[in-house]
Parts: structure tokens; C-alpha cells; sequence
């Protein structure tokens, strides 16, 4: 059993969340499943555009990370295409990635990356509140 905490990303992961996007993009098997985003997208999107979620082990080491857009009025914001009205538009969230190192796949790190968003955001913007969650996986 792996002992790994889900905890709010830091300004300071940035460099971390970098090496794991371009092991992705190394490691996926058809290139056109993962399009990585540059360094300023993921710094903007620690707290201002967004929130990223980390999950590291015991040696506070990152295996994995998940980051959340609020795209707000932009024209990428999805709730366009669906007709939402502004005030709808105004609480859309984009699951932009979800990526975990491949030493830690298999243990449930992404789906525990989505319950914990769910329960987080729901649309109130809890996600300002975040509490960081120790969390059990299975080898």
C-alpha cells in the first residue's frame, strides 16, 4: 500500500510539472492523444486561471498532477457551444490535464484526481478552501 497526498500545486512544482508533462509527451503511444502546454500555462493556472492539484508521495515527491482551467468569458470556454447563459458561462471548468508518471499508473491517481476536483469545486469555488487529503493506493 502507497501512502500519497493530494495537496495544492505551489509556484515552486512548476519545474516538476514540466518534467512529468514531457514524460507524457515521451511516453504516449499515439502523439496526437497528448498536447502538452507551455510553462506559462501552467504557472498561470497554480492560482489564477485555475487550480492544480499534485499528488506526491511520502518523499514529497510529484507522480502526478491534474490542472483545472477557468476560461471565464474567453472564447474557449466549452459552455459556448452549449449555449450556456453568462452566468452559466461564468462557472465552467475545463479538466484541462490529467497526467501521472508512469511508476505511479496503475493506482488510481487520476480518478482520485476527478473525485477530488468534484468535491471540491462544485461550483462554489471551494477549491479556494482546499484541504490537502492523504490518500491509500494499491500496488
Amino acid at each position: 500500500m502507497k501512502h500519497i497526498t493530494i495537496k495544492r500545486a505551489e509556484q515552486s512544482d512548476v519545474d516538476a510539472i514540466m518534467e512529468l508533462m514531457q514524460e507524457a509527451v515521451d511516453t504516449v503511444k499515439v502523439s496526437d492523444w497528448f498536447l502538452p502546454d507551455d510553462r506559462q500555462y501552467v504557472s498561470e493556472h497554480i492560482i489564477d486561471r485555475g487550480f492544480t492539484l499534485k499528488a506526491v508521495n511520502s518523499s514529497n515527491e510529484i507522480l502526478g498532477f491534474f490542472i483545472v482551467d477557468f476560461p471565464d468569458r474567453s472564447k474557449h470556454n466549452l459552455g459556448y457551444d452549449l449555449d450556456y447563459d453568462d452566468d452559466k458561462i461564468r462557472k465552467v471548468a475545463h479538466m484541462d490535464y490529467a497526467v501521472v508518471t508512469s511508476k505511479a499508473r496503475g493506482l488510481g491517481l487520476q480518478r482520485r484526481f476527478f473525485e477530488e476536483e468534484l468535491q471540491n469545486i462544485s461550483f462554489t469555488w471551494n477549491y479556494r478552501k482546499w484541504k490537502d487529503r492523504s490518500i491509500s493506493c494499491s500496488d
